[in-house]
Formats: structure tokens, C-alpha cells, sequence
């Protein structure tokens, strides 16, 4: 995950899988932190014109990232 001025953008290549997601920063409703299974700390975002949201995990200071964005 990288951020901009602007944007929060995504790209993830696994197993020649590849993944790429840009989430326009006026378009963000809410940003939550959660934890999956009760111990894995994550990031929740809410796009309003997308009426979804997106979970990102695996930061090593998630409340930093949090802070940042």
C-alpha cells in the first residue's frame, strides 16, 4: 500500500496473481481499525460511491498507518 495526495493505491503480485486497487482519497467515507480472528490488527476502508469496503492487514505499525491516511 502506498499513498498520495489524492489516492490510496494497492498492488500485490502473489503466485503470478496480480492485484491492483486505487481508492480516490475524497471518496473515502470512514477508515476503522479492526482485528480479524480477534488478534490480527487491520485497516477497514469505506468508498461512499462504491458502497464497499476494503480490508488491508500485515502493516508493521498498523496504528501508524492509521495516523498517516
Amino acid at each position: 500500500m502506498y499513498i498520495t495526495e489524492n489516492y490510496i493505491c494497492f498492488f500485490s503480485s502473489i503466485i503470478g496473481i496480480s492485484q491492483k486497487l486505487i481508492i480516490p482519497l475524497n471518496d473515502v467515507t470512514k477508515i476503522k481499525k479492526v482485528k480479524l480472528l480477534g488478534m490480527i490488527k487491520a485497516l477497514k476502508i469505506y468508498q461512499a460511491n462504491q458502497k464497499k469496503s476494503h480490508q488491508f492487514r500485515s502493516f508493521s505499525d498498523t496504528d501508524k498507518t492509521y495516523e498517516i491516511i
